[in-house]
């Protein structure tokens, strides 16, 4: 009878792990990872020393959201997406040689992070993912100002429905894009050295 009792038991617990596990929900952050900077270090950038500053300018902090089973969930980046730039364009500007103060500095650069979402479609057998990542990039000092304007886009079709897995693949890739062009760009350079002398 012990034994028995013991065999059910263990046999309820099996079954409600199994079924819990069916239950949990699905995972609602990616993890961005910015690339290298790899810009041409330039010895003149040395005399320039900049502040950097980012701005989440979106209205809602997810970066996307999908349907699964009916439930819709909203997905978040990490670290967050003001967080992202911010070390993107410090990384990028230490990489061509800038001196990055915290603080004020003769010349500030700020990001303005205008966009950075998925934007997911489902439908009974096919989904779509289309991902947009726009941002202006400011250079302000005592002389002047000057702005840039980054956008890139991304999607992806394929069949039943999209998951964070296909969401981060996307959005990842509208990121990298964004963040490989302010690597290869060189007229922000050029605005913080006329601005800062």
């Amino acid at each position: 009878m012990y034994k028995t009792l013991k065999r059910l038991s263990l046999a309820s617990i099996v079954i409600a792990s199994f079924a819990l596990a069916g239950c949990q929900t699905p995972p609602n952050t990616i993890t961005f990872n910015p690339p290298a900077a790899v810009g041409p270090f330039n010895t003149q950038n040395q005399t320039s020393s900049v502040s950097v500053a980012s701005r989440d300018l979106r209205a809602n902090q997810a970066v996307s959201q999908y349907t699964n089973n009916g439930q819709l969930f909203p997905v978040y980046a990490q670290p967050s997406v003001a967080e992202l730039f911010q070390q993107s364009l410090q990384q990028d500007l230490n990489s061509k040689g800038f001196r990055v103060l915290p603080g004020n500095a003769p010349a500030n650069v700020t990001v303005n992070i205008k966009q950075f979402y998925a934007n997911v479609n489902q439908g009974n057998v096919r989904y779509k993912v289309d991902a947009s990542v726009q941002l202006t990039i400011q250079v302000q000092s005592a002389k002047g100002e000057y702005s840039k304007n980054i956008e890139t886009r991304r999607s992806q079709e394929g069949a039943f429905t999209a998951k964070t897995e296909e969401i981060q693949k996307v959005l990842g890739q509208a990121f990298d894009d964004a963040v490989k062009e302010i690597h290869q760009d060189q007229e922000v350079a050029n605005a913080i050295n006329r601005l800062s002398h």
